[in-house]
């Protein structure tokens, strides 16, 4: 698995701190679904203004990013948006 972070603010050491727990995340998903992810990579974006949006990616609001490297814990929302990924994983109960 590939894991992608963009954003035109953030630097990629500032990108890799904000979603860190991505990986583990997946781990836990897949884990509980029982079936591994269909896509070879995942990208998460911080963009301008508000937003939140999940396909094979996810896109972020750029204060999202801000809070978490205020506070690493506060990862519930890119936690949450990677949950809507369970359409990825085929067929699912």
């Amino acid at each position: 698995m590939e894991f992608r972070y963009l954003s035109a603010k953030f630097s990629e050491d500032e990108l890799h701190r904000i979603f860190h727990d991505t990986p583990d995340m997946f781990e836990f998903y897949e884990d509980r679904a029982g079936v591994r992810y269909a896509d070879r990579a995942y990208t998460q974006v911080l963009a301008t203004g508000t937003v939140e949006q999940e396909s094979s990616f996810t896109a972020l609001s750029e204060s999202y990013g801000k809070q978490v490297l205020a506070n690493d814990h506060d990862i519930w929302l890119g936690a949450h948006e990677l949950s809507h990924q369970c359409g990825q994983y085929g067929d699912l109960p």
